[in-house]
């Protein structure tokens, strides 16, 4: 799962498959211009657009396997991350 939020006060998540095995995955959040897209083993498993700006998010700490606190994404990633 990826996420990223608009300007406007929006957010874009991006859900790719679950992983229910013991194997290790690799996921890929890229953003080129207006288009992110989420990649689970080089593959392309979820897309989407916006036109607009980053949103500002001073103070925000960068999170990488768990989500907002606030959100729907609060919940910690419960595997290895390497």
């Amino acid at each position: 799962m990826g996420g990223f939020e608009r300007g406007t006060g929006s957010d874009v998540f991006l859900v790719g498959p679950e992983v229910t095995d013991l194997v290790f995955h690799h996921y890929a959040y890229v953003r080129t211009g207006n288009t992110h897209k989420l990649f689970f083993d080089g593959v392309v498993v979820a897309t989407d657009s916006f036109i607009g700006s980053p949103g500002s998010t001073p103070g925000l700490p960068l999170v990488i396997g768990s989500g907002p606190t606030q959100g729907q994404l609060g919940q910690p990633f419960s595997g290895v991350i390497d």
